[in-house]
């Protein structure tokens, strides 16, 4: 089932466009892009900063997978919840 956001609303009189939630996603595409590099580059860069902590190498792992899991949903147009 495919739902259509996309209306026109009258406003004193005139036709206002206003853009469907297919094309709000496509103007913040990037975003979800930046978030994947920023994710990865969390979780890659353990060897170049050189922790002596474990918990601070686990909460960089763990942050960065779920940054990558979340900006890997939002790049589907299914997910309304990330425009």
């Amino acid at each position: 089932m495919q739902v259509d956001y996309e209306r026109q609303v009258s406003v004193d009189g005139q036709q206002e466009h206003i853009p469907s939630w297919q094309e709000r996603h496509a103007g913040v595409l990037w975003a979800h892009c930046v978030n994947l590099v920023l994710g990865a580059w969390l979780v890659a860069s353990l060897a170049a900063l050189g922790y002596q902590s474990t918990a601070l190498v686990w909460s960089d792992v763990l942050s960065g997978v779920l940054i990558l899991l979340f900006a890997g949903l939002s790049l589907s147009p299914r997910n309304l919840w990330a425009p």
